[in-house]
């Protein structure tokens, strides 16, 4: 999301994404500015991987930011979402809400980063296990009268 910064020792995660084919290069924070002006939902901005990133996002209008290397199986030089974490939250300061994508395979995953300062985790994979092992038995129902309700979805 963030535009690369000129390759330097200090920025290295920025020199690789620069080279990264997945990279929006037309994403820029003035951009993001823009948007976050112009809607009138709030935004959340998804790709923080370093703390000077998450406070330029909040800087910018951001309802939250979200920790997330974007799949770093495919962008492998990129750090662990759980290595980023904790410096992230620690510089937003609970201003905003942190949430973290990536690398959530269990539940102790995500007991770990909510530990490290996640006020939310997201999951992807996870819920297709479930679902492909249980289909739409493996989650909760919702009925207007008592909300949701969970089953086991085994017999």
């Amino acid at each position: 999301m963030p535009r690369a910064r000129p390759c330097s020792a200090k920025s290295s995660t920025s020199c690789r994404s620069a080279a990264s084919p997945r990279s929006d290069a037309g994403m820029t924070w003035e951009r993001l500015t823009a948007l976050c002006t112009e809607l009138s939902l709030p935004l959340m901005v998804k790709g923080i991987l370093r703390p000077d990133d998450a406070e330029r996002a909040i800087a910018t209008g951001a309802a939250g930011v979200i920790v997330s290397n974007h799949g770093g199986r495919n962008l492998d030089s990129l750090p662990a979402t759980a290595d980023a974490l904790l410096r992230v939250a620690r510089r937003v300061g609970g201003r905003v809400p942190v949430h973290v994508d990536g690398g959530i395979r269990s539940g102790g995953d995500v007991l770990k980063a909510l530990a490290l300062g996640a006020d939310a985790v997201l999951i992807g994979r996870p819920y297709l296990w479930g679902l492909s092992v249980a289909g739409r038995r493996a989650y909760g129902r919702w009925s207007p009268g008592s909300g949701w309700s969970w089953r086991w979805p085994w017999p």
